[in-house]
């Protein structure tokens, strides 16, 4: 019993091309909340409300995101047998729905920050709170749009999922009906 043919709309390459851009949208955003970040705990600002720097709680998200799309494309790569779409069912709800909890997250904290930007620490002459802001809101869109392809893949997902279902239990049937 081998793997079933795939619907002519879910092509393999579409699946890596998808996979593939959401690992690069993923690594934009973590690479610019790690910097953020790094400018925080560096105290080159203030954020005394907050008793002291945050570290981002996207940053676990889209780690996640880049994981998963990083090992999917390696296992669609080089196994010769494609990924069971029941698996990317699961861990793309989990991909997109973690992403999305950590954006909600991460807007609750850090909202009366997007108007002004940063106040910058008296001790910190090269420091550009506006600028360090701006960069944060850029990799919370880039964290969006990684958000809104993984709803995207696991809704193919589901789809193809179903499709595969609905052929197993005709072709059951048949073999079902063979035996009467």
């Amino acid at each position: 019993m081998g793997f079933p043919a795939r619907a002519k709309w879910y092509s393999q390459s579409t699946n890596l091309s998808l996979r593939i851009l959401t690992g690069v949208t993923s690594l934009i955003a973590l690479c610019i909340f790690g910097w953020t970040n790094s400018r925080h705990e560096a105290g080159e600002t203030e954020l005394t409300d907050m008793g002291g720097p945050l570290v981002s709680p996207v940053i676990a998200g889209t780690a996640y995101t880049l994981a998963w799309s990083v090992i999917a494309v390696c296992v669609e790569l080089l196994s010769h047998k494609p990924i069971h779409h029941g698996i990317y069912v699961t861990f793309d709800l989990f991909a997109w729905s973690g992403l999305i909890a950590t954006i909600v997250l991460y807007m609750l904290f850090m909202f009366p920050y997007f108007d002004g930007g940063y106040r910058c620490a008296i001790d910190h002459d090269g420091c550009n709170g506006k600028m360090l802001a701006n960069l944060e809101h850029f990799a919370t869109s880039m964290a969006c749009l990684t958000a809104v392809l993984y709803f995207w893949l696991f809704v193919r997902s589901c789809i193809s999922t179903h499709k595969q279902r609905k052929g197993e239990g005709a072709s059951a049937k048949e073999r079902n009906d063979s035996h009467a």
